[in-house]
């Protein structure tokens, strides 16, 4: 590609397809890297002035963080640069801790319309499902996993999870605050192939109507902890009229709590 300042700007004259074939990328690329990356993929894309383009796949790596020429790179923006002592020293520590996050739903996916009752304040209830997974290699033996839910929901049922008189809380608000444990044996670890619900019964909520107001937003709070792991995230629940909407974490509205 031919850029300016950092951006694209369109396709330069490409490059002799018989002078560089696809193989001849990925053993350049093999001889420089170590470990070497398992799955590269180079192609050809043809142009019309039969030159081509190419376009290297690299896969997720699964083990350890590979060196170029022996040294360890990191991407900032659009530089790269050498990565310190210590952001190697977490790149493989990341390789022996197991790295949980959870995922919350409603029934019906990220959204759900809101039903009242006739005469009722509050709505008819509603599920929240939350499932763990594992972005590691290293499964997690044990975990705790802290739900805190916004106090103006109302805490319909709680399912199987154990009810917290009370939590750390980071923002100091009023919270409902759920607990959900896993430990092997007897149960299985979690590990990265295969997400799992917390528990087979569902939290299930409501909403006084009182408390409903258009883009009104709702603090879900998950603390993740594992030996040698800890996670906080937000998720947020917005109230635009009847509708409710999920957002995870990192999204506009949830990075607002």
């Amino acid at each position: 590609m031919a850029e300016t300042d950092n951006d694209p700007a369109g396709l330069n004259e490409g490059l002799d397809p018989k002078a560089y074939p696809e193989i001849w990328f990925e053993q350049i690329v093999q001889q420089h890297v170590t470990p070497p990356i398992v799955g590269l993929k180079p192609h050809h894309v043809p142009l019309q002035s039969g030159r081509v383009a190419v376009v290297i796949d690299v896969p997720a790596a699964k083990g350890d963080p590979h060196q170029v020429d022996g040294r360890y790179y990191r991407r900032h923006n659009f530089n790269r640069l050498i990565m310190e002592h210590y952001e190697i020293r977490d790149a493989f520590r990341r390789q022996i801790t197991p790295d949980l996050f959870v995922t919350l739903s409603f029934l019906d996916g990220d959204r759900h319309n809101l039903g009242f009752p006739e005469r009722h304040d509050t709505s008819h209830p509603f599920n929240l499902i939350a499932d763990i997974n594992n972005r590691s290699n290293q499964p997690a033996s044990h975990a705790v996993v802290d739900i805190g839910i916004a106090a103006e929901l109302v805490l319909v049922s709680r399912g199987s999870y154990e009810r917290l008189d009370q939590a750390d809380n980071d923002r100091r608000i009023p919270m409902h605050w759920l607990r959900w444990t896993v430990a092997s044996p007897p149960a299985l670890p979690i590990f990265k192939e295969h997400r799992r619900l917390l528990t087979d019964n569902v939290i299930m909520l409501a909403i006084n109507h009182r408390d409903m107001g258009n883009h009104k937003i709702f603090d879900l709070t998950v603390k993740i902890s594992a030996p040698g792991f800890s996670s906080t995230e937000h998720w947020a629940i917005l109230a635009r009229g009847p509708r409710l909407t999920l957002y995870p974490p990192g999204s506009p509205y949830a990075a607002q709590l």
